[in-house]
């Protein structure tokens, strides 16, 4: 039989295999070549490439779950599995860095079920938002009684946009001292794997958690790249984001497309048409933004009768953590134009 005849009928009946649960303590997702939570035919064809000799382990270290150099079937069951059934996301695929903005305390991401309910106080927290991909929310977190433990974690597929399968993993954010309400920030990665799906939740006593609230989440897409830049509020306004480029083009609500390949797109609450987001980014594409000195600014232009907006601002650039800056307004708003606005900051992209 020849290799490629061979090739074929092992692709064939690893399809035809009946799948077997992974080994315990495997990792979450066998065969997810390009670690995007999913496993492709492509992928899986690596694999088989792989236990023939035609590829290299380091082509996808995926595979090789028990990490001895080699690829085996009862492996590519493994990738079957994970291409039909799915990947088991974290609470790590949803949340970049949890912090309790009260105390400037960061979460930690720990392996294991969430806590269970066991007394604790029962939290309350927003029942929906809305979030940008690469930007930043804040949810109010509170309870009856004082709690010095914060829980997140994802609801399961039972309910509006649960993921399909989970691992079992959570944040949990210590606080230094007991309270009754806290901020928390949640910073979105760039590649967040779902539009749609709720948060779970828990306060703490040292004498255990209590009952989760569950917050849904809708993701509105926007472009992400070499520089990205976000502003999420927290009032009906009409909050408008700046960005000076190092040629010194402005774009705003105005000037949406910079020659430099930079571009606004996401405009919420224009003309203080309330549209849900509460959002707006401005991106430079991969490849695309030019080096030298970036200004960002923010400007309330109407209040649209709410009279305040508390924002957060969200700086990502190639290379460099997320930087995140918090303020306010109040007042009626100035209807700013070119050059308006508060600044956030100044930086440069060598």
């Amino acid at each position: 039989m020849s290799a490629s005849r061979l090739h074929r009928c092992l692709v064939v009946a690893i399809a035809l295999l009946p799948l077997a649960a992974a080994p315990a303590g495997a990792a979450p997702c066998p065969g997810d070549c390009n670690d995007n939570r999913t496993v492709s035919i492509d992928e899986l064809i690596t694999g088989v490439n792989i236990a023939l000799g035609f590829a290299a382990v380091g082509d996808c270290p995926a595979f090789d779950r028990d990490s001895d150099g080699a690829v085996t079937v009862s492996e590519l069951v493994a990738a079957v599995n994970a291409l039909l059934d799915g990947c088991g996301l974290s609470a790590g695929n949803f949340v970049e860095q949890m912090t309790v903005l009260d105390f400037g305390t960061v979460g930690a991401l720990h392996s294991g079920a969430p806590p269970s309910a066991s007394g604790g106080p029962a939290a309350r927290a927003a029942d929906r938002i809305s979030v940008v991909n690469g930007g930043s929310a804040e949810v109010e977190v509170s309870a009856d009684t004082p709690f010095s433990s914060i829980a997140l974690s994802l609801d399961a597929a039972a309910g509006e946009g649960g993921p399909a399968a989970l691992e079992d993993d959570f944040f949990i954010a210590e606080l230094p001292q007991a309270v009754t309400s806290a901020r928390v920030q949640l910073l979105i990665p760039q590649d967040v794997p779902l539009d749609a799906f709720r948060w779970r939740f828990q306060v703490g006593t040292p004498n255990g958690f209590g009952e989760a609230a569950s917050t849904a989440v809708d993701v509105v897409p926007v472009g992400t790249g070499d520089v990205q830049i976000s502003v999420a509020w927290d009032s009906p306004a009409d909050v408008d984001l700046h960005v000076v480029d190092p040629s010194g083009f402005e774009i705003y609500w105005r000037a949406t497309n910079a020659p430099s390949g930079g571009m606004l797109d996401l405009d919420s609450n224009a003309s203080c048409a309330s549209d849900g987001p509460r959002n707006e980014n401005i991106v430079w594409p991969t490849g695309s933004a030019p080096a030298g000195t970036y200004i960002v600014r923010v400007d309330y232009f109407d209040n649209c009768a709410a009279n305040f907006a508390n924002y957060t601002v969200t700086v990502r650039r190639t290379g460099q953590d997320a930087q995140t800056f918090r303020g306010g307004f109040e007042g009626p708003g100035d209807r700013g134009e070119l050059g308006a606005g508060r600044l956030i900051t100044r930086f440069m992209l060598p």
